[in-house]
């Protein structure tokens, strides 16, 4: 079997809490064929933008339907979920997420370019943006994913970009990166839906299964 990225998001408005029940959750992921790996994150500690996300990823070998894992992680979540299912690009990429553990950031960037400008958006992200990012002092890792199937309506393709910490992001190299001309093209002119959280790797289902439960 394939595998695929199985992406849970969870929300909350800011200054609240997200009580999770890390039992449950790890009991429901172990029923999906394939499941392996489940890490989380969350919203950046002083990122205020917008509600706080929890984010849950894993590795399954299969596709699921996500309305049904929404039904099964709802009792341990909450009603606020988002449920997605990702293939890698390209294809054949092993998914590692996060590519190594401890203290790290994770950027979750989400876009869905018009049609016209698909090919476009695709060459500028191979052969442009991530080989700029990756000269970025910090930078860990970049992999791009394909959406599959969700619970809700989220951007087309995702990007997850690894940072081992959040001064990359004041850098001369990440601005060169974010700010050349065939960016602006792409991202400002033939993009339609933009999707963007700072998250902050928290640890596995399995570390967090000792803590209070409270996100």
């Amino acid at each position: 079997m394939a595998e695929h990225l199985l992406v849970i998001l969870a929300s909350a408005e800011s200054g609240e809490h997200i009580k999770v029940d890390w039992q449950r959750v790890a009991e429901t992921l172990r029923q999906l064929p394939g499941s392996a790996d489940p890490v989380v994150y969350r919203t950046a500690g002083d990122d205020t933008a917008g509600p706080r996300v929890l984010a849950i990823f894993c590795v399954v070998d299969s596709q699921h339907r996500p309305p049904e894992i929404e039904l099964l992680l709802q009792p341990a979540l909450g009603q606020n979920l988002d449920i997605r299912i990702y293939e890698p690009l390209p294809a054949s990429t092993q998914i590692l997420v996060p590519t190594s553990r401890g203290k790290h950031y994770l950027v979750l960037n989400g876009m869905t370019p018009n049609d016209a400008a698909e090919q476009t958006f695709n060459d500028w992200y191979a052969q442009e943006h991530i080989p700029m990012l990756s000269v970025v002092p910090g930078w860990q890792s970049s992999v791009r994913f394909r959406l599959l199937s969700a619970s809700t309506s989220p951007p087309r393709y995702l990007a997850l970009h690894e940072w081992e910490n959040r001064d990359a992001f004041d850098t001369a190299e990440f601005k060169a990166a974010t700010n050349t001309p065939w960016r602006i093209s792409v991202v400002v002119e033939q993009v339609n839906k933009k999707e963007r959280h700072l998250l902050e790797y928290k640890g596995t289902i399995e570390e967090l299964k000792q803590s209070s439960g409270w996100m």
